[in-house]
């Protein structure tokens, strides 16, 4: 797998466009022959027009699906698109702008900007359908992250059988939390500085592909980041919780037959 999850083929045009022998070359070509390939990539799930190109390209792909609780992910990703910049209201604005009506509209037909999807992404089970639409309900393992806390190996485990590998392997880190985001970057002038400085820039293409791509991670999910704290975490009123528990609720109430299991969120649970 390669060290950025986030190396989107099918849902970049800049990179689909090139074609996959380009992508395979630069993302996997050091993997040794033999060697079973994958990767990571969230936004897989919530853009519409992937899930046919990936059904052109490899449609035998066996494919895995974790879900949060929609309402966590919806503040989560509003978090990130704050420290990142790509934000500057509030999460009540944001919400409150992308549940109109109009708005949920557009979301469903159209390739929108990742900050206006934010409540969108959530919508598990109509994203899931996509994907059924174009492949075969076997080759999709769907997860909760509830169950990845409860008990990571038996998910991983189960993950691994899904793509015909060794399923008793297991990462050495298994039980530890590998990033706990934040709500702002502490050195975002910096890295602007950082990224237009030639030296710097030239010192950085001299690096292996791979190498530079953990560094890029490890700036942007660690030395970047400022912890939260009750001072600066983003306002999430119970009232806001409450829309989107009602905006999400009956798509919530479809996952137990696409997934076969009960999604354990509590806003979401019979009483």
């Amino acid at each position: 797998m390669p060290a950025n999850k986030e190396a989107p083929f099918f849902a970049k045009d800049a990179v689909y466009l090139k074609g996959w022998d380009a992508y395979r070359d630069d993302v996997f070509g050091a993997a040794p022959p033999g060697a079973r390939w994958g990767k990571v990539t969230p936004r897989y799930l919530g853009d519409l027009h992937v899930p046919g190109r990936m059904a052109a390209a490899m449609p035998d792909v066996r494919l895995i699906a974790i879900l949060r609780n929609p309402i966590d992910r919806a503040f989560s990703k509003y978090r990130l698109l704050r420290r990142t910049g790509h934000e500057t209201r509030s999460f009540v604005a944001v919400v409150g702008d992308q549940l109109r009506a109009e708005h949920i509209a557009r979301t469903r037909t159209a390739v929108l900007p990742l900050r206006d999807t934010v409540v969108a992404r959530g919508e598990y089970a109509r994203l899931l359908d996509t994907y059924l639409a174009w492949f075969p309900g076997e080759q999709l393992q769907v997860h909760y992250t509830d169950e990845l806390e409860a008990d990571a190996g038996a998910v991983v485990g189960a993950i691994l059988a899904h793509i015909g590998v060794d399923e008793s392997w297991r990462p050495e880190r298994l039980d530890r939390r590998a990033y706990e985001g934040g709500d702002e970057a502490r050195f975002g002038t910096t890295a602007t500085r950082v990224n237009s400085n030639r030296m710097l820039r030239r010192m950085w293409q001299v690096l292996p592909a791979d190498q530079r791509r953990r560094l890029s991670l490890w700036f942007r999910f660690e030395a970047n980041v400022r912890r939260p704290s009750d001072e600066t975490r983003p306002e999430f009123p119970a009232e806001i919780r409450a829309a989107l528990v009602e905006h999400y609720r009956d798509d919530v109430g479809r996952l137990p037959a696409l997934v076969g299991r009960v999604p354990p969120w509590p806003e979401f649970l019979p009483p």
